[in-house]
């Protein structure tokens, strides 16, 4: 039905250490990088362009929009893991923590058992959803951004590292929206949102269509890329940590990567599973 939750795929433990291996990167990281780095689903401009087209294959840090003042420079903050939106978009090829899950063998299988010939793993990213100020994700189709040709073969693999609900912005998707939309194909250069749902009452988003996932820590929710999912913002004291994996299937299935994917790669160099 492209869209499954498993629950408890990942154990307790394997969440542990992904939480704690961000810690160690935040730790190591300077906010002074990524200054003007703010990501949101809205509006671009060149210097966020930048610095968004050059983490394709290595791991950079994207800031909260209420954490910037509209000059660009950081709010004052006490803990500086509280002003991050999310890593991306290479862990998966750069820390042996995040590599060894994408990796993993539970991964794998999950994957062949979804039909997968030749699955590659070109993109990873750890959500954040911070408590008070985790800005809305709104309504997408992962394809758009992950193009395949001549047909659509992303696979997002959510997996919760915290307990998510309505409150705290679990993920919402629009069920049977994959057999009703062609998947959008992103021509720009850094990836922005769709507005057709953003911000919206719960009772909004019901009738239009969008159930509520709410999940435990450990849980994976698997759908394909074209259906339309979204998360609203977080204004709880509770963060809300993901790790997500997009997959699509390559060359040897007869797939190819479209050339006007914002995320650009080597020749043979997308990730292969």
């Amino acid at each position: 039905n492209n869209l499954k939750v498993l629950p408890g795929f990942a154990s307790q433990d394997e969440v542990k250490e992904m939480k704690g291996r961000m810690q160690q990167l935040i730790d190591q990281w300077d906010p002074e990088e990524a200054r003007g780095s703010v990501f949101h689903t809205y509006g671009n401009d060149k210097l966020n362009q930048e610095y968004f087209l050059g983490s394709a294959s290595t791991v950079r840090f994207f800031l909260e929009a209420e954490a910037v003042k509209d000059t660009g420079v950081v709010k004052p903050f006490n803990n500086k893991a509280s002003i991050i939106n999310k890593v991306g978009h290479g862990l998966h090829f750069i820390d042996p923590v995040f590599r060894q899950y994408a990796q993993s063998d539970k991964v794998k299988a999950l994957v062949k058992s979804l039909g997968y010939k030749d699955p590659v793993l070109p993109q990873s990213m750890y959500i954040f959803k911070q408590a008070k100020i985790g800005g809305e994700v709104t309504s997408h189709q992962d394809s758009t951004y992950l193009f395949t040709e001549p047909v659509q073969t992303c696979l997002g693999l959510w997996l919760a590292l915290d307990e998510a609900d309505e409150l705290n912005g679990c993920l919402w998707a629009r069920k049977g929206s994959h057999r009703h939309e062609e998947a959008k194909k992103w021509v720009g250069k850094v990836p922005g949102g769709n507005p057709h749902y953003s911000q919206e009452t719960v009772e909004a988003l019901k009738k239009a269509g969008f159930v509520s996932l709410p999940v435990k820590a450990g849980d994976l929710v698997c759908f394909a890329g074209t259906l339309d999912h979204l998360s609203l913002s977080n204004r709880t004291e509770r963060e809300r940590h993901t790790f997500q994996l997009h997959l699509v299937e390559g060359p040897a299935a007869g797939v190819k990567w479209a050339s006007s994917n914002w995320m650009q790669y080597p020749e043979g160099n997308t990730g292969s599973l």
